[in-house]
Order: structure tokens, then sequence, then C-alpha cells
């Protein structure tokens, strides 16, 4: 294969030809350079849209993740408060037992000092009436025996 030696004389319009290829070729290279370049700005423009659009998806993300924490957060408090106030409740409820408890033990207690106050006072006075009873039955039985006494005196003091 016979190719063309560049260091042939050139035949008249060649040169003119060549000169107006090279000028072709490098305004080709220039725009296919230019375009690259152009190439490149719309990728780094592609890959800044992108990373813009993962990261406002991350913040996205993290946002609704602190949301759903704050709601968690809130429940577990709401929660926490009602079983508070439950234990509170039972608190007082075991308070308010205790004291009914201890109203009704002093009562009992007050009931019984009663009682036993009622049950000394009817045997006070059951014995004082046994004690009157039996102070007149002595009284009735020192009558008789005076009486009797008398009796036997008179029939002595007749007879002198």
């Amino acid at each position: 294969s016979s190719g063309i030696n560049a260091e042939w004389p050139l035949r008249p319009g060649e040169k003119e030809g060549k000169d107006k290829s090279r000028v072709l070729l490098a305004k080709a290279e220039e725009q296919l350079n230019e375009q690259e370049d152009e190439i490149k700005k719309l990728n780094e423009i592609i890959l800044n849209a992108k990373c813009h659009a993962i990261r406002d998806a991350q913040l996205r993300e993290k946002k609704e993740i602190q949301d759903e924490l704050a709601e968690e957060n809130k429940r577990l408090d709401e929660m926490m408060e009602i079983e508070r106030l439950r234990a509170l409740q039972q608190y007082e409820q075991r308070e308010l037992d205790r004291q009914y408890k201890r109203v009704e033990g002093a009562n009992i207690i007050k009931t019984q000092i009663n009682d036993n106050e009622q049950r000394r006072i009817l045997e006070d006075e059951k014995r004082e009436q046994e004690k009157l009873a039996m102070l007149r039955y002595l009284e009735k039985l020192q009558r008789e025996d005076i009486s009797q006494l008398k009796k036997k005196k008179v029939p002595t003091a007749t007879l002198r």
C-alpha cells in the first residue's frame, strides 16, 4: 500500500486544502473540547443535583426519625404520667383504707371501753343492791331478834 508522503512536494492547491483541513480539524477539535467541557459541566450539574437530592432525602429522613422519636418520647411520657397517677391513686386509697381501719379500730376500742364501763357500773349497782338487800335483811333479823328478846323479857317482868 502506497501512502502519501508528507515530504513530497505538494501540487498547487494541495497546500491550501491541507491548511483548510488543518483549520477544520482544529475547529472540530475545539468544538469537541467545548462539547466535552459542556458534558463535564452537565455531568457536574447532574452530580450536584443528585447529591442535593440525596442530602435532602437524608435530611427528610432525619427529620422523620426525630419526629417519630419525639412522638415516642411523648407517648412514653404520657404512659409514665398515667402510671404515676395510678400509683398515686393506689397510695391515696391505701392511706384512706389505713385511716379508716385506724378509726374503725379506735371506735371498736371505745365501744369496748364503754361496754366494760357499763358492765362495771352495772356490777357496782348490783353489788350495791345486794349490799342494801343484805343490810335490810340483817336489820330485819336484828328487829326480829329484838322483838323475840322483848317477848322473852316481858313474861319475866310480869313474873316479878
